[in-house]
């Protein structure tokens, strides 16, 4: 029983400290949805011939 209480404090700590050094995102700029610079639809692998991919605006680089 104790060994098992040390193993859920020590875990408990691990949290801690984890949740500490984790920093916030900041926010994005835009929220459009654009393509990574230097990419294509070309890239993109379709799941479905049926359903075309979306257009996108490409992000600078």
């Amino acid at each position: 029983m104790r060994e098992r209480l040390l193993n859920i404090l020590y875990l408990v700590i691990q949290a801690n400290v984890a949740s500490s050094i984790i920093l916030h995102p900041q926010a994005l700029a835009s929220k459009a949805a654009v393509l990574p610079a230097g990419k294509t639809t070309d890239d993109i692998e379709a799941s479905r011939v049926e359903t075309p991919f979306p257009s996108l605006a490409v992000a600078s680089s």
